[in-house]
């Protein structure tokens, strides 16, 4: 009886990863939703926008900085939108800046999203009206009313029975 022997495996990366050094080349790494290792600092020249992607991981092996050197209205250097799903890695943000009445997020601005930031620094960022590094729009917590346990009659307070609002 011939002894089959099971084949070997092939295994392929389910998306590339790009290196990057220039705002440029990450813009358009972003959209193909490769993995963006950034080797080298890179000068943002305006903010970037991320809308509807998911496992976007941008990271850095070297500790690459993002800098900025231009003031927005929201998300100094970032602005994620549209369900995206963005991790950030290794990376730092550095002089990113908002103004204006509404200005949000001096570095990055997080709208119906979720972001995972990881060993990462944040410096000199700042917005004139929220959160100089990271701000974003989140769906209020449901609220019930649900009875709180009863406490032994007190003549004093009389209300202690009685149903109070708890945030679930």
């Amino acid at each position: 009886v011939p002894s089959q022997v099971p084949p070997t495996p092939t295994y392929s990366p389910t998306t590339a990863v790009v290196q990057v050094t220039t705002f440029e080349a990450l813009s358009s790494s972003i959209r193909t939703n490769a993995q963006i290792n950034i080797v080298g600092d890179i000068a943002m020249t305006g903010t970037l926008t991320i809308s509807a992607m998911t496992n976007v991981n941008i990271y850095s092996e070297v500790g690459a900085v993002f800098t900025s050197s231009f003031t927005a209205s929201s998300g100094g250097m970032f602005y994620i939108e549209g369900g995206s799903d963005v991790t950030f890695t290794g990376v730092g943000f550095l002089s990113g800046s908002v103004s204006g009445t509404y200005s949000k997020g001096g570095c990055m601005y997080v709208d119906g999203s979720n972001i995972e930031v990881q060993d990462s620094d944040f410096t000199a960022c700042t917005a004139v009206r929220y959160h100089g590094a990271v701000t974003g729009e989140v769906e209020p917590a449901p609220q019930s009313i649900s009875p709180i346990p009863p406490l032994p009659p007190d003549p004093f307070h009389p209300s202690y029975n009685e149903p109070r609002l708890v945030h679930a």
